[in-house]
C-alpha cells in the first residue's frame, strides 16, 4: 500500500543485482544523463544484493557516481511501501535475453501500487505490454543513451509524472492485482 509521504528526488530500484537485471545499462544511462544535464539534485537508491553487486559498485566508482548512486542492503517487504512511496521514479530493468521474453518482475506492480512511475527496459514483451497498457511509465527499447534521454525528459515533466503515478495505481486497482490495497 502506498504511504502519503512527500516525494523526494530519488530514483529507486529494489531487487536482485544479477545478470538478468542488467543494471549496468542503467548506471551507464545515469552517467550519460549527467553529461547532458544538471542531474545533481537526484539520488539513485539501489536496494538489494546479488552476484553482480561488486561489479556494479566498481562501475559506479569507475564512472565517479558515488555521490549520486547509493547501494542499500535488502530490506524487509514491510519497509518497501515507505521507501517506494518517497521515490519519484522506479526502474524495472531486464536483460535482452530470449529466456526473459515473458518475464514480469513483481517490482513493476509494487511500484505502481505505491504510485511510482516506471521506466523499464530489456527484452520482456510482457513487461513492455504491461507498461504500455497501464500507461504507468515508459518502456525503452534502446541502449543507455536512449534510456538517459527518456529519464531526463521524464524528470522534467511534472504533468507526465502525475499522470503515470495515477495511471499505475488505477491499473493495479482495476486489475485487482493486490486485493489488500487500502485507500
Amino acid at each position: 500500500k502506498k504511504i502519503d509521504i512527500k516525494k523526494e528526488k530519488t530514483i529507486v530500484y529494489t531487487g536482485n543485482f544479477g545478470i538478468a537485471q542488467n543494471l549496468e545499462v542503467f548506471i551507464h544511462a545515469i552517467s550519460h544523463a549527467i553529461s547532458l544535464s544538471a542531474f545533481s539534485d537526484y539520488q539513485i537508491h539501489l536496494y538489494g544484493g546479488g552476484d553482480c553487486e561488486q561489479d556494479l559498485k566498481n562501475l559506479v566508482k569507475r564512472l565517479k557516481l558515488e555521490n549520486i548512486v547509493k547501494f542499500f542492503e535488502p530490506v524487509p517487504r514491510t519497509e518497501l511501501p515507505n521507501i517506494l512511496s518517497k521515490a519519484i521514479l522506479g526502474i524495472v530493468p531486464l536483460a535482452d535475453k530470449e529466456w526473459l521474453r515473458y518475464a514480469m518482475p513483481t517490482k513493476t506492480f509494487e511500484y505502481m501500487a505505491c504510485e511510482i512511475p516506471i521506466i523499464a527496459y530489456g527484452g520482456s514483451e510482457e513487461l513492455k505490454r504491461i507498461v504500455i497498457e497501464s500507461n504507468s511509465g515508459i518502456f525503452v527499447e534502446g541502449g543507455h543513451s536512449e534510456l538517459a534521454e527518456k529519464i531526463l525528459i521524464f524528470l522534467n515533466d511534472k504533468e507526465l509524472i502525475e499522470s503515470y503515478m495515477k495511471n499505475g495505481r488505477e491499473f493495479i486497482k482495476k486489475q485487482n492485482y493486490f486485493t489488500f490495497l487500502e485507500e
